[in-house]
């Protein structure tokens, strides 16, 4: 799935979370979900996995919410997708070529936000 700030916002008020849970979640700090949220920049390669996984890991209730979240002309995109266990769109190895459907970053290393008790600080662990 393509995560913008519209969607973004959307699975965290599915899940019903803060969005201290959901940075938590996803192994991010909550900053980092704001400036996604706000559409300052998109999430990097490494957080778009959490974001999917968090996705695959929601129940039917809370995918009914996501696309209630979602504004009107997105809601009926989503409920266009291909449904598991269907055959979508083959991508040839001539649209990779010229980087159709392909996204240009990639993580250099693998970061998780690290929170600790109270006083001993907190940072990146990489």
């Amino acid at each position: 799935m393509e995560w913008d700030r519209s969607r973004i916002r959307a699975l965290r008020a599915a899940l019903r979370l803060t969005r201290e849970e959901f940075a938590h979640q996803l192994g991010a700090a909550p900053k980092t979900v704001q400036n996604w949220e706000e559409g300052r920049h998109p999430p990097g390669f490494a957080l778009m996995r959490a974001l999917d996984e968090a996705w695959e890991s929601a129940t039917p209730e809370q995918k009914e919410r996501f696309l209630g979240y979602l504004p009107p002309a997105e809601r009926s995109q989503e409920r266009r997708a291909v449904p598991m266990g269907e055959m979508g769109p083959a991508v040839s190895p001539g649209n990779l070529e010229h980087g159709a459907g392909v996204r240009a970053t990639a993580p250099v290393f693998m970061r998780r936000w690290q929170t600790g008790p109270r006083g001993s600080g907190c940072g990146w662990r990489i």
